[in-house]
């Protein structure tokens, strides 16, 4: 569980048509108090766009308090009230437990009445609708949390973002690492723009951070992604 006070700013890369629906989709559905579910393959930014929504609510002055489901052993009482008339972010809420999610149920239905109200935004890389037609989501815990659905694309989905967030990440992961700012060589980026990316932006970012900590030139080039061809998401050799 992780929680922060306040309006905080991320950069979001829309370069593309099928990024720009669902951010537009966000910022309307930011201004109501309708609950939001983000649906979305692993890796996605989905913590970035809860965050976006709340920087754009009626609630950003206050807490956006994030909260990893499948961590969770158990959802104390004042949990919801922790978040104190800001945003609570449920992620992957699909792997909730039934007993927590019955839980949540009976959280949700006795803060609904309270003040201060809070925003509620869930994301799930699980079909719902198939989870509840197999009884592994409980029904009203989803007709709660998924009052407006935003399906958040995948990064093969859209292919104009991956070169202004590998730039944007190799810019930002450089000061993180006390190095300069590399340049991507066009064989490189080229190679990025053909790879699939199974893992979405945590994926990217791993690769260009790794590009960077053995990669010592001023340009980076194919050689510093050769995890793209060797390696999984995770980073263990593939069988050759």
């Amino acid at each position: 569980m992780s929680m922060s006070e306040g309006p905080a700013k991320f950069e979001l890369v829309t370069s593309s048509t099928a990024t720009q629906r669902a951010v537009d989709a966000i910022l309307i559905a930011a201004r109501t108090e309708a609950a939001i579910m983000l649906l979305a393959e692993i890796g996605t930014e989905v913590d970035l766009l809860a965050r976006f929504a709340h920087d754009h609510s009626a609630h950003r002055k206050h807490t956006f308090l994030s909260i990893s489901c499948p961590s969770l052993t158990d959802l104390p009482a004042e949990i919801l009230s922790k978040a104190n008339g800001g945003t609570i972010f449920f992620e992957e809420v699909g792997k909730l437990v039934p007993g927590l999610q019955v839980k949540l149920v009976h959280l949700l239905e006795s803060h609904s009445t309270k003040e201060p109200t809070i925003r509620v935004i869930s994301a799930s890389r699980r079909d719902l609708v198939e989870e509840v037609k197999t009884g592994n989501f409980r029904n009203d815990l989803f007709f709660r949390l998924n009052v407006v659905e935003i399906r958040v694309p995948p990064l093969r989905e859209r292919r104009e973002d991956i070169l202004p967030l590998t730039r944007g990440l190799v810019t930002s992961l450089s000061a993180e690492l006390g190095r300069r700012v590399p340049s991507l060589s066009e064989d490189a980026e080229a190679m990025l723009l053909q790879h699939s990316w199974p893992g979405n932006l945590r994926e990217l970012k791993n690769l260009v951070e790794r590009a960077l900590l053995i990669w010592p030139g001023d340009v980076l080039k194919t050689e510093a992604f050769t995890e793209i061809k060797g390696a999984d998401v995770f980073g263990r050799l593939r069988a050759r």
